[in-house]
């Protein structure tokens, strides 16, 4: 709904996009929402921001239809959240780039029909250990040198979350998103909406699970009554109802800073 019309989208703001990921969550099915939730809010975000209009039309049209899998890979064995430590490199070689690395924990990763990769393309400077990282795009389908293995998970079977393995992977100058070596900025940027997300997920899948529950202690008869006339199930309930509301107001506050334009 975020992304402009000319692309396909609705063209609306974040808030009516902050709905559908909330409400996504009551399908009932965690690996839905979360195949759903990282193709539309983690791996179309930065080609819509900082793609050009011929990535747009190859990629972002497309992913807004349905057509394509995206997805956003970024962690690796031993970088995650630390962005700057990743080792992932990119050789420069003519027409483009041969990469080489790793990425694990990748939602959509194999079944991405593209991925944005973060890639060291040049040594860091000096000491900025966040500098020479850019985003280049991956296309699996006509790129030698890509693996993708699912990981074995407890739950959200119906998502994929990939182990990908670079071996020498070319990708062409025509695949960098945005400016070479601003990878960094560009990632950091994307992860203050990632975050907010994240939390509308976990709010809806709370308030989905929550509702599940007090329909059945309503309707579930133990000695002659309802479980929720018992005081301790209801003092339980109560607790959780609180944490609900708590941690909804929280993440609609950062929802409207964010609206507004806060940093």
């Amino acid at each position: 709904m975020k992304f402009e019309e000319e692309w396909g989208g609705e063209g609306v703001d974040f808030v009516a996009d902050a709905v559908v990921v909330e409400e996504l969550q009551w399908c009932r099915s965690g690996g839905v929402a979360a195949g759903i939730g990282a193709h539309m809010a983690i791996a179309l975000p930065p080609i819509s921001k900082f793609g050009n209009s011929e990535q747009k039309t190859r990629l972002l049209r497309p992913g807004i239809r349905g057509e394509r899998i995206g997805s956003l890979a970024i962690s690796e064995p031993e970088a995650g959240s630390d962005v700057a430590g990743l080792r992932t490199r990119g050789r420069r070689v003519d027409g483009g780039w041969l990469v080489s690395g790793s990425k694990i924990y990748i939602t959509n990763g194999v079944r991405a029909d593209f991925l944005v990769i973060a890639v060291r393309t040049t040594p860091a400077d000096g000491g900025a250990r966040h500098s020479g990282i850019s985003l280049l795009i991956i296309e699996p389908g006509r790129s030698s040198g890509f693996s993708a293995s699912a990981l074995d998970k407890m739950g959200c079977g119906a998502s994929d979350t990939g182990l990908i393995t670079l071996d020498d992977v070319f990708v062409p100058d025509e695949n960098l998103l945005g400016e070479e070596g601003r990878g960094f900025r560009m990632i950091m940027g994307g992860f203050v909406w990632e975050r907010i997300h994240m939390s509308l997920v976990a709010l809806g899948a709370m308030s989905s699970w929550f509702g599940r529950t007090c329909d059945f202690v309503r309707n579930r008869q133990a000695f002659g009554r309802p479980l929720s006339h018992n005081q301790v199930i209801a003092h339980e309930l109560a607790e959780i109802a609180t944490t609900i509301h708590t941690s909804r107001s929280v993440t609609y506050e950062a929802l409207r800073l964010y609206s507004e334009g806060a940093e």
